[in-house]
């Protein structure tokens, strides 16, 4: 698979070691990511990208919510993950939808998930007849 062919995930995290963490692990598996550190600088890069395969939502970035940013995505049809420290119950219900990750983590879980995801919305090629 060449770099062009690899999906691509949108991680939005504002600790720094978190997303050196995942990153790294996605890369590893054959992942490529873009990543964000504020809401602000998430928004740019969904408007401008090409296409995300999935998107790692933390809840709270820079002491805002990602619930806006969400639903956009929700809407554009990339598949979001929250991975938060948040509880399952605080979250809107209109999310409940959403695969969820809490802090901390094993990063071989929040990778199956990821994997999964992007397994799901990939489409197998024609067969020739």
């Amino acid at each position: 698979m060449t770099t062009a062919d690899r999906p691509v995930v949108l991680i939005i995290e504002d600790n720094p070691l978190i997303t050196m963490m995942v990153r790294d692990a996605l890369t590893d598996a054959g992942i490529a990511t873009v990543e964000a550190s504020s809401i602000y600088e998430a928004v740019s890069l969904s408007e401008c990208y090409y296409r995300f395969a999935a998107a790692l939502l933390d809840v709270r970035v820079a002491d805002s919510l990602i619930f806006p940013l969400a639903r956009t995505l929700i809407r554009g049809g990339i598949p979001c993950v929250f991975v938060t420290g948040y509880d399952r119950e605080r979250m809107p219900a209109e999310f409940a939808h959403v695969p969820y990750v809490q802090k901390p983590f094993r990063i071989n879980d929040l990778v199956s998930t990821v994997e999964g995801i992007i397994a799901a919305r990939r489409v197998p090629p024609a067969v020739a007849a």
